[in-house]
C-alpha cells in the first residue's frame, strides 16, 4: 500500500512539472513573438512616411514604376523611407494587403495606410500625397531646378502649332507592331502639316510616366502643349486623320 501511495505521489508531481514547463514554453513563445516584429512592420509604424511598392520584375509596368520611385527617394531624402515588395516572394505580405494587381503603391504614416494606387503612379501624384503628410517636396537641389528649366526638345515639340501625334510604344508589343507602319504612312500623307514623334515606354520611362501610359500603344496628338486626341489600342489612319482635320 505505501509502494502504491509513493507511485501516486512521483506521478502527481512529475505531471507539475510538465505543467510548469509547458507553461513557460508557451510565455516564452508569446514573448518572442511580441519582441521580434518584422522591419517591415517597425518601419510603417514609424512617422516618417515609408512608400511601399508592390511589384514583380516580369512586370513592365512594374518597371516603369520603379525608377520613378527610386528617383523620389533620391530627391526626397531622409523625409521617406522606401520598400519594395517582390510579390512572387513576400507572398504573405502581399495577401496581408489584398495585392491583386500590379504595380500598387501605397503610402504608410504610424501604421495606417494614407495613399493606395494600384497602376503606375507619376512624380507629381506621389509628391501631392506625401506633401498632404507634411513632406517638403519643393526641394533645395539648385542642380535639378536649373536641369527642370532647360525644356526638353519633346516639351518643345509640343508646345507649338503643328500638331504632334505622340506614339507611345515598345519593341516587343504586338499591336504596336501593327500600328508603326500605319504611323509611317500618316506622316508620308501629311507631310509638313504635322510631326511625328514614337517614344519607346522602356527607355523613356519619365515620359510615360508623365502621361500616365498604362497600356500600349497609346497614341496622344498636342497641339500648343495641350493634349487634344488620346486612344488607347491601334489606331487606323482615317481615324487620326479625322482627329487632325478637326484641329
Amino acid at each position: 500500500m505505501k509502494n502504491l501511495f509513493n507511485l501516486v505521489m512521483i506521478i502527481a508531481l512529475f505531471s507539475v512539472v510538465l505543467s510548469c514547463n509547458s507553461s513557460n514554453t508557451k510565455n516564452n513563445k508569446t514573448e518572442k513573438t511580441e519582441a521580434q516584429k518584422s522591419t517591415f512592420d517597425q518601419a510603417i509604424e514609424g512617422s516618417i512616411p515609408v512608400v511601399v511598392d508592390f511589384y514583380a520584375d516580369w512586370c513592365k509596368p512594374c518597371q516603369i514604376q520603379g525608377p520613378i520611385i527610386d528617383d523620389l527617394a533620391k530627391e526626397l531624402g531622409e523625409q521617406i523611407k522606401v520598400i519594395k515588395v517582390d510579390v512572387d516572394f513576400e507572398k504573405d505580405l502581399a495577401t496581408r494587403f489584398g495585392i491583386q494587381s500590379i504595380p500598387t503603391v501605397m503610402i504608410f504614416k504610424e501604421n495606417r495606410i494614407i495613399f493606395n494606387e494600384v497602376g503606375v503612379q507619376n512624380t507629381t501624384v506621389l509628391k501631392n500625397a506625401l506633401a498632404n503628410l507634411g513632406v517638403d517636396i519643393v526641394g533645395k537641389n539648385p542642380e535639378k531646378s536649373s536641369k527642370t528649366e532647360n525644356k526638353s526638345s519633346f516639351d518643345i515639340a509640343i508646345s507649338g502649332k503643328i500638331p504632334v501625334v505622340v506614339d507611345f510604344y515598345a519593341d516587343w508589343c504586338k499591336p504596336c507592331q501593327i500600328q508603326a507602319p500605319i504611323m509611317a504612312e500618316l506622316a508620308d500623307e501629311m507631310g509638313d502639316r504635322i510631326q511625328v514623334i514614337k517614344i519607346d515606354v522602356d527607355k523613356e520611362l519619365e515620359l510615360s510616366s508623365r502621361y500616365g501610359i498604362q497600356s500600349i500603344p497609346t497614341i496622344m496628338i498636342f497641339k500648343e502643349n495641350q493634349i487634344v486626341f488620346k486612344a488607347l489600342g491601334v489606331q487606323s489612319k482615317e481615324t487620326l486623320i479625322q482627329a487632325i482635320n478637326n484641329l
